[in-house]
């Protein structure tokens, strides 16, 4: 009976291990409010950042993604900042993708559905949010978005304007 008690409990034991370990690897969003977007910005002023916004219900967002990926890979040793946020409705439905499809940036989830908000934040750096997704803006070092567009870019459109933010 003993040694029965003694192999549930290390069963029980790897069981909770492995499950934990499982759940550590998932990505979870973290949610933002567009005051902390805000607030993200502001740290990049000094950096520079590209502004992605973009939901896993866009056909287009999810075509996106891997070449944001790869712009946030390949500028891990300049500083420059890839905020990316994400407007879905569902946070399940977002983590559910994430785990799915890797992501080399932190992925944000904006709270309460404030779309809104970011219309009048983006418009404090000289953007012009539309609330149409994907979103892309680039911010120089002085805090302007000195670029911004809705739809498709290639890497080699990001890395043009990236390197123009960082002059």
């Amino acid at each position: 009976m003993k040694t029965k008690c003694k192999l549930n409990r290390s069963f029980l034991l790897a069981l909770s291990l492995s499950l934990s370990l499982l759940l550590s690897c998932s990505q979870r969003p973290s949610p933002i409010s567009y005051q902390e977007v805000d607030s993200k910005l502001q740290s990049a002023k000094t950096t520079g950042a590209l502004i992605f916004i973009y939901s896993t219900d866009c056909k287009l967002c999810l075509e996106q993604i891997p070449v944001v990926n790869k712009i946030k890979d390949s500028l891990k040793q300049n500083g420059f900042e890839v905020l990316a946020v994400s407007i879905d409705d569902i946070e399940d439905k977002f983590s559910t993708y994430l785990n799915k499809n890797k992501v080399s940036f932190k992925p944000l989830i904006l709270k309460n559905k404030a779309v809104g908000g970011l219309t009048s934040l983006l418009a404090r750096y000289s953007g012009l949010y539309k609330n149409s997704v994907p979103y892309s803006a680039v911010m120089n070092r002085s805090g302007k978005i000195i670029k911004e567009w809705t739809g498709h870019a290639s890497f080699e459109e990001y890395v043009h304007w990236i390197q123009k933010a960082a002059n």
